[in-house]
């Protein structure tokens, strides 16, 4: 008899279903396993404005199968739209018990209770995708839904002109620049956690009038935002900002911050910080003059 589960995911629900059949029937009867997921708001995933959204055929995620004090026992490639049976996973049957814990994209490592993700990497997307871990009975539990949330940060700018001195058009020209932040998540894939940051201070770069950075999370310290428009240029210290009146101190795990600046001939002012979902932790206003 072979069982299968087929992973499902709401909200970035991934459901395991497994369907169970009896050892008295003498034909080999196969139990699939398939996912079905949803992502929480914050990829090549179907998803909406705020990140959140579902998985797709041949969409890949990786499950690590683990003893429950945390030991991995296997990791293993699920890809949407195809079934999957218990006993192909072959895991050791002193197992009665297990922990699933899932990522997106897929990875592979030696080492998935310290993996470095790094957000310059252009090979990948910046945004990783955890799912904590949840228990599972091999071959009797017939769904296992894993919540996958935005493990980094989102930093979102956006530069409006004032319309009066200054028109959008010209902020399309503007080249924006997130500076001094530590570019590696040190990621427990077991756990579908961030532990820390790490790294030399690092700088990413985009043009126009709006960008989204995303960071893992970390405390601000010196972090900034420097702004280049019209032969000038305007640097902004995150920490010197507030959201809802507090200091923004730390850039939290599947939180955005929209930071919205008004650009005008006489001013250049934070006018807005926002955090969405993903999570919105806050918005933050400012202002630069030309």
């Amino acid at each position: 008899m072979r069982k299968s589960f087929t992973p499902l995911a709401c909200s970035l629900l991934i459901g395991i279903s497994l369907t169970a059949c009896s050892n008295e029937n003498p034909q080999t009867t196969d139990t699939t396993f398939q996912l079905n997921s949803s992502i929480l708001p914050t990829r090549a995933p179907q998803l909406n404005a705020n990140g959140g959204g579902t998985f797709s055929k041949n969409d890949e995620n990786t499950l690590f199968f683990q003893a429950p004090q945390g030991t991995l026992v296997k990791s293993f490639t699920y890809i949407y739209g195809k079934t999957y049976y218990w006993n192909e996973l072959n895991l050791p049957s002193s197992h009665k018990e297990l922990q699933v814990s899932g990522c997106y994209p897929t990875i592979t490592t030696s080492t998935p209770t310290l993996f470095a993700w790094d957000v310059r990497n252009a090979s990948v997307t910046a945004d990783l995708l955890l799912a904590p871990p949840v228990s599972v009975t091999p071959n009797t539990t017939p769904d296992i839904r894993l919540q996958f949330n935005h493990a980094m940060h989102q930093l979102q700018v956006e530069l409006k002109a004032d319309g009066t001195t200054l028109q959008q058009a010209a902020c399309s020209q503007a080249k924006l620049t997130c500076r001094n932040f530590l570019p590696i998540a040190n990621v427990n894939l077991l756990q579908g956690a961030v532990i820390s940051a790490s790294g030399d201070k690092s700088s990413l770069q985009a043009t126009g009038d709006k960008a989204t950075f995303i960071l893992p999370p970390q405390a601000v310290g010196n972090l900034q935002l420097q702004v280049q428009l019209s032969g000038r240029e305007y640097t902004f210290d995150l920490a010197t900002h507030q959201i809802a009146g507090s200091p923004i101190t730390l850039l939290e795990s599947g939180k955005s911050i929209k930071l919205t600046i008004t650009v005008s001939k006489t001013s250049f002012s934070v006018t807005g910080q926002n955090i969405g979902a993903w999570e919105s932790q806050g918005e933050s206003n400012g202002s630069i003059i030309l």
